[in-house]
């Protein structure tokens, strides 16, 4: 851990542009409010004396320019411990694999990531903005005790037995057993020594027959990999397996025998110079989904109250049966509570709007309501005729200002869907139809999340296709169960996460797909079935939150600083100030790097309410930086001075023409008009 602070530190003082060490010291405790102010709404600067501001005056010979490319090159760190378990001897194959390989292996994968965001312009156009933040990956790998690797063991067999003493598994094909005994193992050990983000990599010797593991429910699929829910850890099971699931039709992602570097793969003679980079890749590409994801959509306005508005539109003349429903999302506001930030809170409500009582609802759901015919696979040339909403059309008209602002329920009273900040509502539209066929939107999914809206249709018509398969059998579509789809849309529009099995791409690639990731404990996909985020998804959209804010800031004070440049012969602030403010220029300056800095710092320890505290805090700042900016034009003369050419003969002679002909005319003025002569 003191390695740990230690290095982060070190990362503030080399990219920081802030106070020296000595200075920090004194002042960090009267800038730093976080008890006092934890929404950071007070300007702590204020708080110092005379003589402390002073300090905070000094010159580091830098440019304007150099100043806004630290602004836009903000950097934090984080640390990710990688535990090996079985790999002594004591696991499959008695395979022995250094720690350093695999570390040395990591090290050489794209260590630094960018913060980006995606924001859709439409279904296959969007942009790519980065956040201004860099995040170096640090991984620690050491190996884990032989007794942790006896245990994995212990309690994969026990559970293996007890499926074969039940009758549920045959020695030529794979068992499915509960991920909790090995997860019993792993919190363990993790309680014990855990820091931060860890990943644990198992690899048990081969059992009596082949396994894996079930999440909750035996009805969702199977997976080698769990993300724990309250405690940071995630482990892979590498014996496990082997599994396919995925997509069907794209096929992007999609998980092969061969995607898990699973030991028994490897020619003996090859196996530790083959393995120790697949596993490597493992690791980075779970850090890259899991932890540091890219944000689709994200919000980049402060809120204090998020409202989520659920209006239950019904075609049912009684919607009592909706209503009796409504139960299952009581758990929705404890889940969206663990997202929050010190000073944020998450309401939900209900609302029900009957056809009847919203002609545009109905013209909404009449305009998106489409109909394609599709072969089905494997039946031949058997054509079926489907019907579907298209989201695009069903948003377009949800989404009309005069809509939302006259929106009542079945008894008139007004649905609030409007909010200014520090307020936030995403409104939340379920199509509740009594149709017995199954509907979705866009032929694919139940619910659809947009930048401010999310849209969902729910039947009682059974299941339709979902486009997924897992061990070569169809994933259906439930049509009635939307409550996971629904809190995993309000996930990304809330908070801009994206879906576990997406990433986004280097360059100009947008989101690629690797269906890894996306079963176990997640709320998005129907390959998984929990109904709960994981830590990572609560950490990324924290993360995701803190990200906007210091994007925010960092962004308004460069473009003050842009216009200091602008205005400056040189390059500095020097020509472009009255001399009494050039010293608060500095100290303003001096303490905005300070304090996002700080923020970046305190989101590698994963302290995200201290973050929060700095990045809003740093308004303080840009306040201040902009009030100079003021005066800055205030003082500004403009002055148009002609340049002289060297040598341009033409230019001088046509000018002193222009000097003659004034003359003249002059000359002729005062004389005044000549008198003509009689005769």
């Amino acid at each position: 851990m003191i390695v740990l602070f230690v290095t982060l530190f070190s990362l503030a003082s080399r990219h920081a542009l802030a106070a020296p060490q000595v200075l920090e010291k004194q002042t960090t405790a009267k800038i730093t409010q976080i008890r006092k102010d934890p929404l950071g709404d007070q300007d702590s600067f204020l708080s110092l004396s005379s003589k402390e501001q002073s300090e905070w005056g000094f010159d580091l010979g830098q440019s304007l320019d150099q100043s806004r490319d630290a602004l836009r090159n903000l950097q934090t760190q984080l640390v990710v411990d990688i535990r090996l378990v079985g790999f002594d001897g004591e696991g499959m194959e008695g395979v022995v694999l250094p720690s350093t390989d695999v570390a040395w292996h990591l090290q050489s994968l794209s260590p630094v990531l960018e913060a980006v965001t995606l924001q859709y312009l439409s279904e296959d156009t969007w942009i790519k903005k980065s956040l201004g933040v860099r995040t170096k990956l640090l991984y620690q790998v050491s190996k884990v005790g032989s007794d942790v690797s006896h245990q994995v063991q212990t309690a994969i067999s026990t559970a293996l037995d007890a499926e074969m003493n039940q009758g549920h598994g045959q020695a030529d094909e794979m068992a499915t057993i509960s991920y909790e005994p090995v997860d019993e193992v792993i919190k363990a050990h993790n309680k014990r020594t855990g820091t931060l983000h860890t990943i644990y990599i198992l690899n048990p010797p081969r059992q009596a027959m082949s396994y894996a593991y079930s999440y909750k429910s035996r009805e969702f699929c199977s997976g080698t990999i769990w993300a724990a829910s309250s405690e940071r850890y995630v482990w892979i099971d590498l014996t496990a397996g082997p599994l396919t699931y995925g997509s069907i039709e794209a096929g992007q992602g999609r998980v092969l025998p061969h995607s898990f570097p699973r030991v028994e793969h490897y020619k003996e003679e090859l196996r530790n110079k083959a393995l120790a980079p697949d596993i490597a890749a493992l690791i980075n590409s779970g850090t890259k989904h899991l932890l540091v994801p890219g944000s689709v959509n994200l919000y980049q306005k402060d809120w204090t109250t998020l409202r989520i508005q659920i209006v239950h539109v019904h075609d049912a003349m009684n919607p009592s049966k909706v209503i009796k429903e409504v139960g299952e999302y009581d758990h929705m506001t404890s889940e969206l509570q663990h997202l929050t930030l010190v000073g944020q809170n998450v309401l939900v409500e209900h609302f029900y709007v009957g056809f009847g009582h919203c002609d545009v609802c109905v013209a909404a759901y009449s305009r998106a309501l489409q109909t394609r015919t599709e072969r089905i696979p494997g039946a031949g040339v058997h054509i079926v005729s489907t019907s579907y909403l298209d989201s695009a059309k069903l948003y377009a008209w949800l989404s009309d200002d005069n809509f939302l602002r006259r929106l009542t329920d079945n008894q008139g009273k007004s649905i609030l869907m409007y909010a200014r900040p520090p307020k936030r509502i995403i409104p939340v539209f379920i199509f509740e139809l009594t149709s017995l066929e199954s509907l979705t939107l866009d032929g694919r999914k139940n619910v659809v999340s947009f930048p401010d809206m999310v849209l969902a249709v729910r039947t009682y018509g059974g299941s339709g296709s979902s486009g997924y398969s897992c061990m070569e059998k169809k994933v259906p579509l439930q049509s009635a169960k939307i409550f996971r789809p629904i809190l995993a849309a309000i996930l990304q529009t809330g908070w801009g996460v994206m879906d576990t099995s997406e990433s986004i791409g280097q360059g100009e690639r947008g989101i690629q797909k690797d269906s890894m990731w996306s079963v176990g404990n997640t709320v998005f996909g129907p390959l998984a079935g929990t109904y709960g985020f994981s830590f990572s998804q609560r950490d990324v959209a924290r993360r995701n939150t803190v990200l906007a804010k210091i994007h925010s800031v960092a962004t308004q004070a460069d473009t003050i600083l842009r216009g200091f440049q602008n205005v400056s012969a040189t390059g500095f602030v020097f020509d472009t100030l009255p001399a009494d403010k050039i010293p608060t220029f500095f100290q303003r300056m001096n303490m905005l790097m300070f304090k996002l800095n700080k923020a970046t710092l305190q989101l590698g320890t994963l302290r995200y309410d201290d973050a929060w505290y700095f990045a809003r805090s740093a308004r303080q700042e840009v306040l201040a930086l902009h009030d100079l900016a003021e005066i800055s034009a205030g003082s500004v003369s403009s002055v148009l001075e002609c340049q002289k050419k060297k040598g341009d003969l033409k230019l001088w002679l046509l000018g002193l023409l222009g000097i003659g002909v004034g003359l003249v005319l002059w000359i002729l003025r005062k004389l005044g008009p000549r008198k003509k002569k009689r005769y």
